[in-house]
């Protein structure tokens, strides 16, 4: 499926204003929007301070310096994607990976999100919901709810609820988020990519996974690229 000319407007606008912040923007921007969602996926974006830091410091001082500047830099996009479609989308999630110089922004409209399964139904879905409920469960506890989608034909949303566990909500309340993050990450990418379950599922190479949590919402998305077929 092509881009329609909002994702392309919003891609144009996300690559300028990174290059800008950055010094160096991502070579490639993709833009999916379906339903109350929105996804923007960069391609090698490393900026040559952050490749010095994570070199000299490590993974968890660029991911510091990367959270900030999002916090940033994410209501100006969303200030853009308003201006052009209309759609306000108050929650967003981000990951990077920075052995692949990739990243993600995830979007949710919650004017239009009632935390019910708002996807059509795909080859694998209930299968990959599942699976993703096992990986969760071995990480910390079985979500209360998990949703997912196909957004196009190489990106897969899904949102789960309900998954934190007490000690996690008291570190939360601590002021413990970043490392509790850092963490869960950690463990949780682990498990997602581990063995050829939701390849075999999908019935696709994954070329990126990325996951991020709203504590305050007791919330996380986690999506999946692909990379053709498998």
């Amino acid at each position: 499926m092509r881009p329609t000319e909002n994702e392309k407007d919003i891609a144009s606008f996300a690559g300028r204003l990174l290059r800008e912040r950055f010094g160096k923007g991502p070579e490639a921007a993709h833009v999916v929007m379906q339903g109350p969602f929105i996804t923007i996926y960069l391609r090698h974006f490393l900026s040559p301070m952050e490749r010095v830091i994570l070199e000299q410091e490590g993974e968890q001082a660029v991911f510091r310096l990367r959270e900030s500047m999002m916090h940033k830099i994410v209501p100006e996009i969303n200030g853009y994607v308003q201006s052009v479609t209309g759609q306000v989308y108050k929650n967003f999630y981000h990951d990077s990976d920075f052995n692949k110089e990739s990243s993600i922004f995830v979007g949710i409209d919650e004017n239009a999100y009632d935390g019910e399964d708002p996807f059509k139904e795909y080859a694998g879905k209930k299968k990959l919901e599942e699976r993703v409920r096992q990986v969760t469960a071995e990480a910390e506890k079985e979500p209360d709810k998990v949703f997912s989608g196909m957004l196009n034909n190489k990106t897969v949303l899904v949102i789960r609820e309900g998954l934190l566990i007490n000690i996690e909500k008291e570190l939360v309340e601590q002021g413990y988020e970043e490392q509790l993050k850092v963490t869960k990450r950690k463990l949780e990418k682990r498990l997602l990519i581990e063995g050829k379950s939701f390849t075999s599922i999908a019935g696709m190479n994954i070329a990126d996974v990325f996951v991020d949590w709203d504590f305050e919402r007791d919330r996380s998305v986690i999506v999946f690229i692909m990379s053709g077929s498998g």
